[in-house]
């Protein structure tokens, strides 16, 4: 399976805006989420994310609201 991954660097280790396809979304605790690979599908984030080497730990940037899976993650 291949995930496609596009992103704005925001630093050495970190993207500002990802649009991810393959992926399967779930949510954490509190403000973060955990992407990883899985099923098809297109999802524009715009939010903090946090490389790692096997998935994205994501942080909304700044403001606004965070939409993962159609559940709202606040700023």
């Amino acid at each position: 399976m291949v995930a496609r991954v596009r992103f704005r660097a925001a630093g050495r280790d970190r993207v500002e805006q990802l649009e991810v396809e393959g992926v399967e979304w779930s949510l954490g605790s509190g403000p973060e989420a955990t992407v990883r690979v899985h099923h098809r599908a297109v999802a524009p984030l715009h939010a903090e994310v946090l490389l790692r080497r096997d998935h994205f730990i994501v942080r909304p940037a700044g403001h606004g609201t965070v939409a993962v899976d159609g559940h709202p993650i606040r700023a």
